[in-house]
C-alpha cells in the first residue's frame, strides 16, 4: 500500500538518488520535480528529472547485457543500460511496471514506507525546460497553460513534448510534411517567454495561477 512522505523526507531521498545515479556516471544533471519541487508538505510520489548520459561501450556492459554487445565506437545511454547497478546501491529500491527509454518507474519500500519513483529522462537540451514545466506541475496549471497554446497561439503547438512554430494548423495536429520549426526552450524561462507568460517560482504553480497568468497575457494581447 502506498504512503505518503513528509516534504523533508521526500526530499531527502530523492536527493540520495540523484546522488547515486550521479556518482554511477548514469546522468549529466538531475532536479527533482513533481510536488517536492512545489513544496507540497505531503508527498505520494517522488518525480525526477534527468539528463540521460551517453558514453561508449565498455566490458562492464558486454558483460551486463543479454544481446550482441555493441562496438566500441557507438555511443550508449547509461542510463538504461545500467539501471540494475541503482538498485544494488539503494537498500529497498527496486524496479517498478515502468522502464522505458523516457520514463522510468521504481518503487521504494521499507516495511513503512512505499512510494514511487518516477523518473524522467531528457534526452536533448532544446527540451529540458518543457519537460522540467511539464513535471513540476501541477496538473491544473499545465491544462490551463496547454489550453492557452491551443487558442491564444495559433502559430504554436505543443506535441511530443515540444513546442513548434509553424502556419496555423486550424486546432489540429501537427502531420508529416507540415512545415514547422522546432521552438528551443532549454530553460523554464525560456519556456514561458515561449508562450508568452511570466514565470513564478514552482510553489506557486496551480491552476489558479495559471488562470491569472492567461488572463494577464490577454489583457495586454487585446
Amino acid at each position: 500500500m502506498k504512503t505518503k512522505l513528509k516534504l523533508q523526507d521526500a526530499e531527502r531521498l530523492g536527493v540520495s538518488i540523484l546522488a547515486t545515479l550521479n556518482t554511477l556516471n548514469m546522468i549529466t544533471a538531475g532536479l527533482l520535480a513533481g510536488s517536492v519541487r512545489r513544496e507540497v508538505q505531503e508527498v505520494g510520489d517522488i518525480e525526477l528529472l534527468v539528463f540521460a548520459k551517453y558514453g561508449k561501450a565498455t566490458d562492464a556492459l558486454r558483460q551486463m547485457t543479454l544481446f550482441q554487445p555493441p562496438p566500441e565506437f557507438i555511443q550508449i545511454d547509461l542510463m538504461n543500460t545500467y539501471t540494475p547497478l541503482l538498485f544494488e546501491k539503494i537498500t529497498h529500491l527496486i524496479p517498478g511496471l515502468k522502464n522505458g527509454q523516457k520514463y522510468k518507474q521504481w518503487i521504494y519500500d521499507d516495511d513503512t514506507t512505499r512510494v514511487n519513483i518516477d523518473c524522467f529522462i531528457c534526452h536533448d537540451r532544446d527540451q529540458w525546460g518543457l519537460l522540467l514545466a511539464l513535471r513540476t506541475g501541477s496538473a491544473g496549471f499545465m491544462k490551463v497553460l496547454a489550453t492557452h497554446i491551443k487558442y491564444n497561439l495559433p502559430g504554436v503547438t505543443w506535441q511530443a513534448a515540444r513546442l513548434w512554430e509553424h502556419e496555423d494548423l486550424q486546432g489540429r495536429a501537427l502531420q508529416p510534411g507540415d512545415k514547422a520549426n522546432r521552438i528551443a526552450t532549454p530553460t523554464e524561462t525560456d519556456f514561458f517567454n515561449a508562450i508568452g507568460l511570466a514565470t513564478i517560482p514552482p510553489n506557486q504553480r496551480n491552476e489558479a495561477a495559471a488562470r491569472r497568468l492567461v488572463a494577464a497575457w490577454t489583457a495586454h494581447n487585446d
